[in-house]
């Protein structure tokens, strides 16, 4: 998998397959309570359009890529690494 190939797949469809699930959303947007830290209110944004992710609690964001770098503690190869063993669970847009 690339590092294109892997900011391809979409962050709605990584957090759905941990079981996160968005607490509000607004069409090209979901809300969510931050998978990176205690969260009561949904500070973690996604744009489902961009496919970019903002933490409003740290002002931290970025690609697919970037959050699984923050929830793993690794580098961009170990994040693509653990997003090609989850490719089969994921959908890539056409």
């Amino acid at each position: 998998m690339t590092y294109k190939e892997a900011n391809n797949i979409s962050i709605k469809d990584y957090l759905n397959s941990l079981g996160i699930q968005p607490v509000t959303e607004k069409g090209s947007y979901g809300m969510y309570r931050s998978p990176l830290r205690e969260d009561n209110t949904p500070s973690f944004k996604v744009d489902y359009n961009a496919n970019l992710w903002c933490d409003y609690g740290t002002g931290e964001g970025g690609t697919l890529i970037d959050l699984v770098m923050k929830q793993n503690g690794c580098n961009a190869y170990g994040a693509i690494c653990r997003l090609a063993v989850s490719y089969t669970h994921l959908t890539l847009p056409t």
